[in-house]
């Protein structure tokens, strides 16, 4: 039987921390028919879980098919399936890696840590550890690798939340005084990111992408430019830009170095019960 410690929170291991920084905010995710039209006095119904006006990813980046069950939970993103109990999320990749990372929550049904397995584990080969602000926003995670016959301190990461909005992220290494990368961002607090609901259903295949995808720590507004700061590196900026349905939901998200070329995008198609 797999062993995952039930209180506390690993981050990603900082190699992958920055072969993926510039799509921090990036994830992988049937269209409803029509319902019958209702009297004006009587409230509308749910459909799968979902309340009235509610919309839901059905697709990202055109191919990758999200699927829900009838509490309107995640069930499979692309290949990526989900499974539920009262105190464990577990997310399975059966195809390429055949990894399985396993979500412990708390009382509230926050993950409190995250463990990653390969076939044959017994021990979570890495395990993430998360704290939160007093408002549920993650303040700190730290990560552990197993060697051997133990676990071993491998990075720190430092949340800054403004607004409601993540607005810095700090990662350290084993020498936690040493910061190695340092994401800076600014909002356009005028627009709202109808998507949070949405990904704050998600739970992140890689535990780096946690900041988006645990419940209330996904950003309040819109992302209008991103800083990356590798230690010892030429910052580099980013500009973030949207298109939008008739709804108002985010169709194409785009990354670009500012000032150049496009160097990300993301799109998204939506279902919604009317």
């Amino acid at each position: 039987m797999r062993t995952v410690l039930k209180n506390g929170f690993c981050g990603v291991v900082f190699r992958r921390f920055l072969s993926v920084s510039f799509c921090l905010f990036s994830v992988v995710f049937l269209l409803l028919g029509s319902c019958a039209k209702e009297k004006a006095s009587e409230p509308q119904p749910i459909s799968n879980g979902m309340g009235p006006g509610e919309c839901r990813f059905k697709l990202m980046s055109d191919t990758a098919m999200v699927v829900y069950d009838n509490l309107n939970r995640i069930t499979k993103v692309a290949s990526f399936t989900y499974s539920y109990s009262a105190n464990l999320v577990q997310l399975k990749d059966p195809t390429i890696y055949k990894q399985t990372y396993d979500f412990a929550l708390n009382a509230k049904g926050y993950p409190v840590n995250v463990g990653l397995f390969e076939p044959g584990d017994t021990a979570a080969r890495e395990l993430t550890w998360f704290n939160y602000n007093a408002d549920s926003t993650l303040a700190l995670s730290r990560t552990f690798v197993w060697v051997k016959d133990r676990y071993f301190y491998s990075t720190k990461t430092v949340y800054t939340y403004t607004n409601k909005n993540l607005t810095q992220m700090m990662a350290f290494g084993p020498d936690s005084s040493k910061g190695q990368l340092t994401i800076n961002l600014a909002y356009d607090i005028t627009k709202l990111d109808k998507r949070k609901a949405n990904f704050e259903k998600m739970y992140a295949f890689e535990p780096y992408f946690s900041v988006g995808f645990m419940p209330k720590s996904y950003n309040l507004n819109l992302i209008t430019e991103m800083q990356v700061n590798v230690t010892g590196n030429t910052p580099i900026y980013y500009a973030m830009g949207y298109l939008y349905d008739a709804k108002g939901n985010i169709t194409t998200e785009t990354i670009s170095v500012k000032g150049g070329a496009m160097v990300y995008e993301k799109r998204f198609a939506y279902e919604c019960n009317n």
